[in-house]
């Protein structure tokens, strides 16, 4: 092999894998392929037990009551992580707290549609939360869409705000005659619980 491309522990693994997916075959010719172990199974044991995340929870909890729980119970853990950027859950809820408060102060109520057009990332995670913060409800809109999908979905929605972020190119694309709130612009608000109409 060649050792400028390939480790010799990876060489080595892939060895030991294609040994044991053989002895499996030669074992049982008759087993089909996709049932074939392709891991030695103290390799396949140790992926098991690092892939034992399944965590309990209450499935009669919102994932925004979720969220609160993991902000009351380890406000100064990861909770987003991207390419560029890493915020707790601590922070999180304060800058979801200033979005919410932003959407309210723009008359958005409980139930109300809002019309969520970011890319995916850090701040379309933190306007979801933000929209479930004010009692509202999100819609997704990809920005990379055509127009006329996102005007049909928008007419059918009536959403009573976007939230984007830019110059508010979203809205002079689609037109809509709701408020268009940059996310950049929502301050982050500490303490902040909407009133419940």
């Amino acid at each position: 092999y060649n050792t400028d491309l390939f480790h010799h522990q990876t060489i080595e693994s892939l060895s030991e894998s294609l040994e044991s997916l053989v002895e499996a075959i030669a074992a049982d010719p008759e087993t089909p392929v996709r049932s074939t172990p392709l891991l030695p199974s103290g390799q396949q044991e140790s992926i098991d037990r690092w892939n034992a995340t399944d965590v309990q929870f209450d499935p009669r909890m919102s994932g925004y009551a979720l969220f609160q729980a993991a902000v009351k119970n380890t406000p100064n853990a990861l909770a987003i992580e991207s390419d560029h950027e890493s915020v707790t859950y601590a922070e999180a809820e304060k800058r979801a707290a200033g979005i919410a408060h932003q959407l309210r102060a723009s008359s958005v109520a409980m139930g109300d549609v809002v019309a969520l057009m970011l890319p995916r990332g850090v701040d379309a995670i933190l306007g979801i939360l933000g929209i479930w913060k004010a009692g509202a409800v999100y819609l997704p809109l990809e920005p990379d869409h055509p127009t006329t999908r996102l005007r049909a979905i928008c007419d059918d929605a009536s959403p009573k705000a976007l939230l984007t972020s830019g110059d508010g190119a979203g809205q002079r694309q689609l037109h809509l005659a709701c408020p268009t709130i940059d996310i950049a612009d929502c301050a982050t608000v500490t303490n902040w619980e909407p009133d419940i109409e």
